[in-house]
Parts: C-alpha cells; sequence; structure tokens
C-alpha cells in the first residue's frame, strides 16, 4: 500500500519492478484507494516476483518514492496474496 500524506491534488501513483512499470495483470492487481492511496496486490506468487518494487508519485510540483524488496523462498502451491506496503510518502513543494 502507497499512501501520500502531503501534497497537492491531482497526483499520478505508479508502480514498478525495477525499472519496468507495472500494469494490471492475472498476476498483478493495482488499486486506487482514493486520492492518495494505492494498493498493489501480487496473487499466485512465484520466485520471478521477487525484486524490487517501488511506489512513485507524482504531481506538478514534483515527485516522490519509495522502495521495498520482496523476497520469495520456493514456490507456493496454494494461491498466496502478497500486499506490498509503502506509507507515509510526501510530495514537497517546490518553490
Amino acid at each position: 500500500m502507497c499512501t501520500i500524506t502531503a501534497g497537492d491534488p491531482p497526483l499520478l501513483i505508479r508502480w514498478f519492478k525495477g525499472n519496468e512499470t507495472l500494469a494490471e495483470s492475472e498476476k498483478r492487481k493495482i488499486m486506487l484507494l482514493d486520492d492518495t492511496t494505492s494498493m498493489l496486490s501480487l496473487v499466485k506468487l512465484d520466485l520471478e516476483d521477487a525484486g524490487t518494487y517501488t511506489c512513485r508519485a507524482n504531481n506538478s510540483a514534483g515527485s516522490v518514492l519509495y522502495s521495498a524488496d520482496l523476497r520469495v523462498k520456493g514456490t507456493y502451491s496454494k494461491k498466496p496474496n502478497i500486499i506490498l506496503k509503502l506509507l507515509h510518502l510526501e510530495i514537497l513543494y517546490v518553490i
């Protein structure tokens, strides 16, 4: 989950894995919960899902990002859901 705690709308929130912009797919769900909160959910986690995930928020004043590493050990026969939680980002004003 990526929550922007300060900054003027409109905000554009994007998710990345490494340098790749993430889009929704069968494995990935990206939900905009409100104007300042986005959630990335990974379904059917596999070893290839390991990596650095980044939430980047932009507005007219600038951008801010936060990254977290996801490590996966082994594979799973069940269907676990993983939600990345990235909290308390601020977009500072550019003067």
